[in-house]
């Protein structure tokens, strides 16, 4: 029995809907929503772009991210690329420099360390070449055929260089230009003294000073420095001369070790 009933009522409200009364109805009632439903319309496409456009600001970001992950990966390439470059420069001027006087073998370091004076040596250099690069004590250290110094004391990865500044320091020179034969000394601070120069040697202010290699410890031909002056004792036989050297210690970065 309900079901007849529903299907009756549902037949009677599908007739009714073909009514112009049902027409007027459903007119009204879409002309009432009409409005609200093209600002609901409106609005959800408003919102729609809305996340679309931060969706996109993320992925942009995303990728603006990867972008400069690989910039600063192919910096990293580049930099390492021009430190080998610059050594290899280096290197090569460096053999050029000295192969008319010798044939050293070198080895490059790199400076990371200074020591300080104290009131018995002078500041050392600490270099990353140590034992397992075949470095020993006594080796000389130098950096476009100017003498720096010497190894002192070494360890398996660095070793400790004492200029030739350190008064602890001794080389036998000569001077380009005379010929004089002397001996250098380090002094405390930048400088060295030349000694052992007669009053009457041929000796001026601005003369070059280089290494003789007659004491075995240091290959001929070295830069050591240039006469800054003279200085000469009313009595005596003998006159001192203050030698500058050409290279600043504290720029230097990276310097070669005669083996």
């Amino acid at each position: 029995m309900k079901t007849y009933f529903y299907i009756f009522i549902s037949i009677l409200l599908i007739a009714l809907g073909f009514t112009p009364a049902a027409s007027l109805v459903r007119n009204s009632f879409v002309s009432a929503i009409g409005p609200f439903s093209y600002a609901f319309y409106f609005a959800s496409n408003k919102i729609n772009h809305e996340i679309n456009f931060w969706i996109n600001i993320r992925n942009l970001s995303k990728k603006n991210l990867e972008l400069e992950s690989k910039v600063w990966q192919l910096e990293s390439i580049l930099a390492e690329k021009k430190d080998l470059v610059s050594e290899n420069e280096i290197l090569k001027e460096q053999l050029n420099l000295n192969k008319e006087e010798f044939k050293p073998s070198l080895v490059l370091a790199n400076v990371y360390g200074y020591s300080v004076y104290n009131d018995k040596e002078g500041p050392f250099v600490y270099l990353d070449k140590g034992s397992n690069n075949k470095i020993s004590a006594g080796d000389p250290v130098i950096l476009s055929s100017v003498l720096l110094g010497e190894i002192q004391g070494v360890e398996r990865n660095f070793s400790k260089v004492m200029l030739a500044s350190d008064p602890n320091f001794v080389a036998s020179v000569f001077v380009e230009r005379s010929k004089i034969s002397a001996i250098v000394k380090g002094s405390f601070g930048t400088k060295l003294v030349m000694e052992r120069i007669l009053q009457n040697d041929d000796v001026a202010e601005g003369d070059l000073v280089l290494t003789s290699g007659v004491d075995g410890r240091f290959p001929k031909n070295l830069v050591v420095g240039t006469v800054e002056t003279i200085n000469s004792a009313k009595e005596g036989i003998e006159k001192e001369a203050v030698i500058a050297s050409p290279i600043e210690i504290n720029k230097i970065n990276k310097v070669f070790i005669i083996l």
